[in-house]
C-alpha cells in the first residue's frame, strides 16, 4: 500500500493493541452471555471472516486500505474470543479431583504451547518466505502474500473442522455463563469505597475492601473479596509490565528504521 516504515510501524502498533485489548471483551461475553464453547467458535468465524477479506485484499493491486484495514481489525476482533477462552476451554475437560485428570491436565497445557510455538515457527519461517519470494510456478513473489495468507485461511477452516468435530466429547458445563468476574470486581470496589465507605476499618484483621464483605455490611462473600484483595496486591505488578511490554514492543518497530 505504498506506506513508510513509520506508517506501517504505527498501524501495526495500533493493530497490536487491539489484539491485546480484544481479549478483554471476549472474556466478557463469554463468562456473561455464551459460555466458552459458543463464544469460541463465534470468533473463530468472524477470524476466518476477517482471514477471507485480507486473502481477497493481497490479491495484486487489490491492497486497497478499504479492505486491508477492516480485514485486519476483523481478524483482531476474532482474536479476542478466541485467546481469552481456548486454553481455559481445554482446561475444563479435566476433573481436578482426580490425579490422573490433573496430570493429564498439566501435559495439554504442555502440548498446547508447545502448538503456540510451533505454529508461530511454522508462521515466520514458511509463511514468511512465501509472502515475501511467493510460490515458483504460481505468481512468483507478486503472488506472494495471497498464497501466504490463504494457507493461513485454510488452516483456520481445518481447525474450525477439527474442533466442532469433538463437540459430542466435550465437557461445556463448567465453561456455561456465570457472570463477569470483571463485573463482580468492579462491583465489589465500588461496595468497599463508595457504598460502605463510612464503615470504620483499620483493625489488624481487617482491610479496606473487606467492607464489601457481608460480615462487615457488605454483599459479598469473604472469598470473593479474598480473591480481589490478592489480585489488586498485583498491580504494583502489572504497572510495571506495562512498561516492559511497552517498549519491548518498539523492538520490531525498531528493526525497521
Amino acid at each position: 500500500m505504498d506506506m513508510t516504515n513509520a506508517q506501517a510501524d504505527i498501524n501495526f502498533s495500533a493493530w497490536s493493541g487491539a489484539c491485546y485489548i480484544m481479549p478483554l471483551v471476549g472474556g466478557y461475553i463469554s463468562e456473561t452471555f455464551l459460555g466458552r464453547y459458543k463464544t469460541i467458535l463465534l470468533f473463530c468465524l468472524v477470524y476466518l471472516a476477517g482471514l477471507a477479506l485480507i486473502v481477497i485484499g493481497s490479491v495484486p493491486d487489490n491492497a486497497k486500505p478499504l479492505i486491508v484495514f477492516p480485514a485486519i481489525y476483523v481478524i483482531a476482533i476474532g482474536t479476542g474470543g478466541i485467546k481469552p477462552n481456548v486454553s481455559t476451554f481445554g482446561a475444563d475437560q479435566f476433573d481436578l479431583r482426580y490425579s490422573q485428570d490433573r496430570k493429564e491436565m498439566e501435559s495439554f497445557f504442555n502440548y498446547f504451547y508447545w502448538g503456540i510455538n510451533i505454529g508461530t515457527a511454522f508462521s515466520f519461517t514458511l509463511i514468511s518466505y512465501v509472502c515475501q519470494y511467493g510460490i515458483p510456478g504460481l505468481g512468483g513473489s507478486k503472488w506472494g502474500f495471497f498464497w501466504g495468507y490463504l494457507i493461513v485461511t485454510i488452516s483456520m477452516v481445518l481447525a474450525i473442522v477439527v474442533y466442532v468435530s469433538g463437540t459430542p466429547r466435550y465437557d461445556r458445563e463448567k465453561g456455561k455463563p456465570q457472570g463477569s468476574v470483571v463485573g463482580t470486581t468492579m462491583k465489589i470496589y465500588w461496595n468497599a469505597y463508595w457504598v460502605n465507605r463510612t464503615v470504620e476499618y483499620g483493625e489488624d484483621t481487617m482491610e479496606s475492601l473487606d467492607r464489601a464483605s457481608v460480615e462487615f455490611g457488605g454483599n459479598y462473600t469473604p472469598n470473593q473479596v479474598q480473591c480481589v484483595k490478592m489480585v489488586t496486591r498485583l498491580f504494583p505488578f502489572l504497572g510495571v509490565l506495562v512498561c516492559y511490554w511497552g517498549l519491548y514492543s518498539q523492538m520490531v518497530c525498531f528493526s525497521d528504521v
